[in-house]
């Protein structure tokens, strides 16, 4: 066997130890018969139970009851966000442990073209002081019978979290003046919030059983084929 194929075959062993993605944290509304209030702070409907998360709260816009959508009015309608107007929580991993980030998944109730809906929405992190966009996307226009649309933002640009990340959620853009609503859509319209990723052990400087061994193999393979090679 090729080094470089010894080499190849030991990384992919590594890779394989992080598992497909989970998920982190879903914040949605079960109670699909009763109003659900974004003036006030919710808990996560979920939340991985290797990690803390906070209750999603919005800021700088107003709170509104809602059976099955997690509803704001009063958004921008500018062509950029309001940065003092968000929807925002946090994620921290427990001690020892570190977030790996993969998606962000959230549900929208269609903007009527003509209405007051807000047109776009914008994704930033405290791990670079909310200074840039994660993601900014176009929400879907229709011109009657609007329904859930499901947005799928990666967040494979965000390092691996041993302490706590905000996430903020910037809606703005409007066509007429009115209440600048954006809804999330929860219950049976859909599944508010999710993060998706991996809860893993922290980087230290003392290896863990189960990536010492696997490094310790691939030593020993790599160490044999070049004695195999002397002789």
């Amino acid at each position: 066997m090729k080094v470089s194929a010894l080499i190849g075959a030991v990384l992919m062993m590594a890779h394989s130890l992080a598992g497909s993605a989970a998920v982190l944290v879903n914040y949605d509304n079960p109670a699909i018969d009763l109003g659900y209030d974004s003036g006030i702070p919710h808990p996560a409907l979920y939340a991985d139970s290797e990690l803390t998360a906070s209750s999603i709260n919005s800021h700088g816009v107003d709170g509104v009851s809602h059976m099955e959508a997690y509803q704001t009015n009063g958004w921008a309608s500018g062509s950029l966000p309001d940065l003092s107007q968000y929807i925002s929580f946090s994620l921290a991993p427990l001690a020892g442990k570190q977030l790996q980030f993969e998606s962000l998944d959230i549900n929208i109730w269609q903007s009527v073209i003509g209405s007051d809906g807000v047109k776009q929405f914008s994704l930033r992190s405290s791990q670079d002081g909310f200074s840039t966009d994660i993601a900014n996307v176009a929400i879907d226009r229709v011109a009657f019978n609007p329904g859930n649309s499901v947005y799928n933002v990666s967040l494979h640009a965000l390092s691996a979290a041993t302490a706590a990340t905000e996430f903020r959620l910037y809606f703005y853009d409007i066509d007429s003046v009115g209440q600048n609503y954006a809804l999330i859509s929860m219950g049976n319209q859909g599944d508010g919030i999710t993060v998706n990723g991996n809860v893993l052990p922290a980087v230290s400087t003392v290896p863990n059983p189960g990536s010492s061994t696997l490094f310790t193999a691939g030593l020993i393979m790599l160490m044999a084929l070049q004695f195999r090679r002397k002789s």
